[in-house]
């Protein structure tokens, strides 16, 4: 027994799609648009972010809030300009992840901040493609 008007469900069907192909249009410009390495470094800024998100939450750190505030936000624009070492930050980030599962010092934020630093200092040429 069928429900319902006859060729509902057809046009429920076609709308699933369209909506569908439409998503990923808007996806496939997106990814035009911010490059391979631009999703890359959005990532990279957003667990920046994160990461001084963390870093201003622990309590009695000797490195004052706006040091770590400018000097993250100096290497989030760095990487906005296109400037740095990727895959540096990201192992940078990754072991001062796994530094703060533990105790953590002012001494491991401020060479945490250091290699940030000295990771978008390095101006990089574009390899030949």
């Amino acid at each position: 027994m069928q429900g319902g008007r006859p060729g509902c469900l057809r046009r429920c069907l076609s709308l699933v799609v369209i909506v569908i192909l439409l998503a990923g249009v808007v996806f496939l410009v997106a990814y035009k648009r911010l490059g391979g390495e631009g999703v890359k470094t959005w990532l990279a800024i957003r667990s920046l972010d994160n990461l001084k998100r963390r870093i201003l939450e622990i309590e009695n750190l000797d490195v004052p809030r706006d040091e770590i505030e400018r000097r993250i936000k100096r290497v989030e624009e760095r990487l906005r300009e296109g400037k740095g070492n990727l895959r540096r930050i990201y192992e940078t980030m990754d072991r001062f992840e796994r530094e703060l599962r533990k105790r953590i010092t002012s001494s491991q934020v401020r060479r945490f901040l250091d290699e940030i630093d000295r990771s978008v200092d390095i101006e990089l040429t574009p390899s030949p493609r």
